[in-house]
């Protein structure tokens, strides 16, 4: 079924630009993704050792550890066997990792103001704003305290 672009023909959207688009993020965006979504959820993955051939089960946060824990030390004949990596997940570390998933980036907040000028002056200002509030880490704080407490409220000076 064909994508109807017109709603957004104005922004100049169009076939050949959201091809470019999608194809950029399953290059760039989408391993991304893909790789936190895995260490995220943690899921067993079946390979095989490229020294013996045999399969081994290795878990996906296993791959950001180094390599002193992952592989045999070849000078120490008594790690000579794959070492068994234990890895917890806790509630908080859970959370926490949602949040960089769902918050990795600041929202961008853009003026609909027709004069260029104005447009940029009170987007320059709602950036700074931002920012000196906390920027990022204020939203990944406040949805961490959101998932414990059911709310979390902001005050405006």
């Amino acid at each position: 079924m064909p994508i109807d672009l017109s709603p957004f023909a104005d922004a100049g959207l169009d076939r050949p630009t959201l091809d470019a688009l999608l194809d950029d993020h399953r290059a760039h965006g989408a391993p991304t993704l893909d790789r936190l979504w895995r260490y995220y959820r943690n899921p067993a993955l079946l390979q095989r050792d490229p020294r013996t051939g045999a399969f081994r089960t290795r878990l996906a946060q296993a791959a950001g550890l180094p390599a002193r824990l992952t592989r045999p030390l070849p000078d120490d004949d008594r790690h000579h066997a794959e070492r068994e990596i234990v890895i917890e997940n806790d509630i908080a570390w859970r959370l926490h990792a949602l949040l960089d998933l769902m918050l990795g980036r600041p929202p961008v907040l853009l003026s609909n103001s027709p004069d260029p000028d104005t447009r940029a002056a009170v987007q320059t200002v709602l950036d700074a704003v931002f920012e000196n509030a906390g920027g990022i880490g204020l939203l990944q704080d406040a949805a961490l305290l959101a998932s414990v407490f059911g709310h979390v409220d902001f005050l405006l000076r």
